[in-house]
């Protein structure tokens, strides 16, 4: 993986490396290129979300307002997602090889 690279790849791109090279460093790095173009991503829903605007209502536990997310299951699309919570517990921050494997391991389940 050539990391002066993957800065360079278009958002589509990298979901597509995210989603079909599970398990691999080319998963880590395509997430970790995400979270750095903030995004974040929602560990019950398997997809990445971002802030449309900045939040209508923020707590500790949760947030709530107008989000993007890259909607893999259906339209290969990004979409908007208007009043939705996310809770903070959810999201996963730590991307780190052991975090990648169990996200999408084909053999392990995810």
């Amino acid at each position: 993986v050539d990391l002066s690279v993957i800065s360079k790849v278009n958002i589509d791109t990298l979901f597509f490396i995210f989603y079909s090279q599970k398990g691999t460093m080319e998963q880590y790095f395509a997430a970790k290129e995400l979270k750095a173009r903030n995004w974040r991503y929602h560990t019950r829903y398997n997809t990445w979300f971002r802030r449309y605007d900045p939040p209508t209502q923020e707590t500790p536990e949760f947030e709530k307002g107008t989000y993007m997310y890259f909607d893999f299951e259906k339209s290969w699309q990004i979409r908007r997602k208007t009043d939705f919570t996310i809770k903070h517990h959810a999201l996963e921050d730590a991307f780190d090889c052991e975090c990648v494997h169990t996200w999408y391991n084909p053999i392990g389940g995810g």
